[in-house]
């Protein structure tokens, strides 16, 4: 539990976080007072101000287009300056380790919606300082592999990457895992996407796993469920592996007999017979790869 924020004179606060801080104690738990502090009230609202920021607007400015030792009649056009915007990505990759998570993310979404990509080896570099940006920054290297003429290296970078001790947590390699799109999966990718369909129980690596591979790996997808299913109690995970094998062309009675294991999937189960058990469209932010079956057959 965190993120906590409490308002009222600053003797009272102080008195407060003795008070909470002895009862954590109490009970074995310590405090981050690294992480815990009083404050204004006009500072918390600039933080909250700040979570609310979603991206960098970058200005257009007008450009005067036409020679002056011509007769033809000048032209204007508005072109887009990132100046301001490419000044705070250098702020940020030259001291990575003290990125507000409002501003990086903000900056990373305006970078990829501005197509701007020339420092991807800089955030690959320090992609291990930014945990709380990885899913802003998985989207943000989507990008740049899908932008012509950007040479990235991600696929060797993320195998090493999910291998290493900075790839222990699951939320932030699931996120990194979003760069790359299901039509592009590179065989080292592809590997590290099967152990975690055959392996893990963590519902993010278990949900790109298996929207990934049920579009370039179906028999592996059905044959790892089918394996698995027995073995799964969590209603989430059933859900995802219901859904993949939707995606996977499976059977359908094979579908219903993972959602009716567990009685919070009754509502899954009743909007794909709704839907003639037609999957919705993937959403572009996880990736953009859309299966024709999903939209042209019926799942068997």
């Amino acid at each position: 539990m965190d993120d906590l924020s409490i308002e009222g004179p600053e003797d009272e606060l102080y008195a407060l976080s003795q008070r909470i801080q002895a009862k954590a104690r109490h009970v074995g738990l310590e405090i981050n007072t690294a992480k815990t502090h009083l404050s204004t009230h006009t500072e918390g609202l600039d933080r909250f101000r700040l979570e609310a920021i979603r991206s960098i607007r970058v200005p257009e400015v007008i450009a005067l287009r036409g020679s002056e030792y011509t007769d033809d009649e000048p032209e204007f056009a508005f072109e887009t300056d990132p100046a301001d915007l490419l000044a705070l990505e250098r702020e940020i990759l030259d001291s990575p380790l003290s990125v507000p998570r409002p501003v990086g993310r903000a900056v990373l979404r305006s970078l990829r919606d501005n197509f701007l990509f020339e420092q991807v080896p800089e955030w690959i570099t320090h992609a291990h300082h930014f945990p709380h940006l990885a899913d802003a920054l998985g989207r943000y290297f989507a990008g740049a592999r899908a932008y012509p003429g950007i040479s990235t290296g991600l696929e060797t970078w993320f195998s090493n990457f999910e291998g290493s001790k900075w790839g222990h947590s699951d939320w932030v390699t699931s996120q990194y895992a979003l760069a790359f799109a299901a039509d592009d999966l590179p065989s080292s990718v592809v590997t590290i996407l099967r152990k975690w369909l055959a392996e893990s129980f963590n519902v993010q690596k278990i949900a790109v796993s298996i929207q990934r591979l049920s579009v370039v790996d179906a028999n592996y997808v059905r044959s790892t469920v089918s394996a698995r299913v027995d073995h799964v109690a969590d209603p989430q995970l059933l859900r995802l592996f219901a859904l993949g094998m939707v995606s996977a062309n499976a059977e359908r009675s094979t579908v219903e007999s993972i959602l009716n294991r567990d009685r919070r999937n009754h509502l899954t189960n009743k909007y794909l017979a709704e839907q003639r058990w037609k999957l919705p469209a993937t959403p572009i932010d996880f990736d953009h790869v859309q299966k024709e079956a999903n939209d042209s057959e019926d799942v068997g």
